[in-house]
């Protein structure tokens, strides 16, 4: 370190070069004495007594134990990079630069080498080997009062959690946040719908498990294309991107099952599901919806899903799962004797990686797909057992409705907002108030025009659904199941299987039965749009199939 006396006011006062280093890691840190202004002019009253000339103040405002913050970094490099290097970097305590005794002793010494001084207003132990000792024990009692802190606060978050309350601050899309407590400073908060959110959330799903009558079938990135294309934006206007959507699309928040406590961000790690707290929010889509969203997920995904599979000559493949271990049941060929080949559906976990794996069966593929289809023909599309599932789903929705007409009222009301909204921008314009040809009032405008049609949008598609679940007449039930059943006979694989596919959502096979699990909200999609036709079964291709 350069020293240089300052002897008295006569003679010439040569100040040493430094930097000064703020942060703060809390809110209540920033409004106490802790607070960054406070932190400068106490470095600065530091500075001016012993000899310092702080040149340059960097700050961050991050969580004492993480190296990775910008205004450190940037910093360390400034001074280790400099032609003239400061004598010193000087902080309020060690404890604002790191919590972590090792951090804090590594950067000390490799400032030192450069010769830099680390100073603590706070906590001026001197040159000493005595100092050294000191100084390491200081910093292993910030670290052990930092861990203590980090322990207490997580306890309370999860305690929070765990009786309902939303911790964070801005809330998963589709939702905003309402206070519902206050105890003294802390405000209790809860998670509540955002009624054009949570309709843009609906179309998303509903892209996903129908796509468009131009697009029957959707993936994430078809998605975000449409969004994007049609004027949809995140939350702040952005556009939607790739992993956002995907990240809509997996978040079980949206059937009322918020999952907090998920990841360690510390070490980047997924914590055990023992660990998880599920909060209970209002939801946003039925279970149905969201789970055949994740099937047709796990399908796309490469490294679940074969596409070849999907979409090959294989009736059954990658529809049908083993019954011992969950995995697909994929085509598997041998020869027999006489020189003939067989074909089999077995379970790809046994195929990949033998019995250890599982010990399911191989069925013959015409066998497998005959009882299959038989079980549809005869049981699945008996107008009989048809009747008496939509009925039951009519009577689901007749209890929804009145859930439904909060909706459509929310979304009157957010349409009308809007539209004043933009009335009361263009008469400003028109009185002179406003410039027309000021930007931000076009963003202004833009803005307002967005909520208005997102918001007709959500409210045409709830109209829409209404029109989908209305009730169908026992004869055009007799009707489409009939036409159904004679095309799945008749019809090539290719088809037969994307009907199998829009359907079912699970078929469970073992040696000793078939499980087959369906959707009835799919099954009534389908009556009622081909009920809107003249020709039966809309040439099997309908909108909502994918």
């Amino acid at each position: 370190m350069r020293n240089t006396k300052v002897t008295s006011a006569s003679q010439q006062i040569f100040l040493r070069r430094a930097f000064g280093y703020l942060r703060v890691s809390t809110i209540k840190q920033a409004e106490a004495d802790l607070s960054l202004p406070d932190q400068k002019s106490a470095i600065r009253i530091y500075a001016d007594t012993n000899g310092f000339d702080v040149t340059e103040f960097f700050s961050d405002s991050a969580s004492g134990t993480k190296s990775n913050r910008s205004g450190l970094t940037e910093m360390i490099e400034m001074a280790l990079a400099a032609i003239e290097r400061p004598s010193a970097i000087i902080v309020h305590s060690f404890s604002r630069i790191f919590r972590d005794a090792f951090e804090l002793e590594a950067l000390r010494r490799k400032l030192l080498k450069a010769d830099i001084a680390l100073i603590s207003i706070t906590q001026d132990f001197g040159d000493t080997e005595m100092a050294d000792i000191t100084r390491g024990i200081a910093s292993l009692m910030d670290q052990y009062n930092s861990a203590e802190t980090a322990k207490h606060v997580r306890r309370t978050m999860l305690e929070n959690a765990n009786q309902g309350y939303w911790n964070g601050a801005s809330a998963p899309f589709g939702y905003k946040t309402v206070s519902v407590e206050q105890k003294g400073a802390r405000v209790k908060k809860v998670l509540a719908i955002d009624p054009v959110e949570a309709e843009v959330v609906r179309t998303i799903f509903n892209l996903r498990l129908s796509g468009t009558p131009e697009m029957p079938t959707m993936g994430v990135k078809a998605i975000v294309e449409w969004l994007n294309k049609n004027g949809y934006s995140v939350r702040g206007g952005g556009p939607w991107g790739i992993s956002t959507i995907h990240n809509v699309l997996t978040r079980t928040t949206y059937i009322g099952k918020h999952v907090y406590n998920q990841q360690n961000s510390k070490l980047g790690v997924r914590r055990p599901e023992t660990e998880h707290v599920t909060v209970v929010c209002p939801r946003i889509l039925e279970d149905d919806v969201f789970n055949n969203v994740q099937k047709l997920l796990t399908v796309a995904n490469p490294k679940i899903g074969r596409p070849k599979s999907v979409s090959g000559p294989v009736l059954l493949t990658e529809l049908a799962t083993c019954s011992h271990c969950g995995s697909s049941m994929t085509l598997a060929t041998g020869t027999g004797k006489s020189g003939n080949t067989y074909r089999y559906y077995k379970c790809a976990g046994k195929i990949r990686i033998g019995s250890a794996k599982c010990k399911g069966v191989a069925i013959p593929v015409a066998k497998l797909d005959e009882k299959v289809m038989e079980a549809v023909a005869t049981i699945v599309l008996d107008p009989n057992r048809v009747i008496a599932l939509l009925t039951k789903l009519q009577a689901k929705h007749a209890r929804e409705s009145a859930g439904q007409k909060q909706r459509i009222l929310d979304l009157t009301t957010r349409q009308n907002d809007a539209e004043l909204r933009l009335k009361n921008l263009y008469d400003g314009v028109a009185k002179g108030i406003l410039d027309f040809s000021d930007p931000t009032l076009k963003n202004m405008i833009d803005e307002a025009k967005n909520n208005r049609d997102i918001a007709t949008e959500a409210l045409s598609r709830i109209k829409g659904l209404s029109e989908e679940t209305s009730e169908n007449s026992e004869a055009q039930i007799e009707m489409f199941t009939n036409a159904l059943k004679t095309a799945l006979q008749d019809g090539n694989v290719h088809f037969r299987k994307a009907w199998l596919r829009s359907l079912f959502t699970k078929l469970v096979v073992s040696a000793e039965k078939v499980e087959i699990t369906g959707s009835i909200h799919a099954l009534s999609m389908a009556i009622s749009s081909n009920a809107k036709t003249d020709s039966g079964v809309r040439a099997y291709e309908p909108k909502w199939c994918t």
